[in-house]
């Protein structure tokens, strides 16, 4: 059965954690900075949406939240990153 999880970063245990990696490494081999860490660049998202057929992570997805300035102006935006669907499910 799959599931549709919606969780926060330190939410994670380690089994998931480690297969999401898994997923985002087997998707972007050349872009794994910070040994693997894939949210050390632009932060802890603010939630990471997973679907799973349990034990496996067939996709990822973060959502951030950042303030940015415009103008005169502070602004609450959402980023979207880290998307990534494993090749057998797309």
């Amino acid at each position: 059965m799959m599931e549709l999880l919606d969780v926060a970063p330190d939410e994670l245990s380690d089994d998931p954690a480690k297969r999401i990696h898994k997923l985002l490494h087997s998707t972007w081999p050349d872009d794994a900075p910070n040994e693997g860490d894939y949210y050390r660049t632009l932060g802890a998202p603010t939630a990471i949406l997973i679907l799973r057929q349990a034990p496996e992570v067939l996709a990822h997805l973060a959502i951030y939240e950042r303030q940015v300035s415009i103008g005169n102006e502070t602004l609450a935006i959402g980023m979207l990153g880290a998307i990534v669907v494993a090749p057998e499910q797309r």
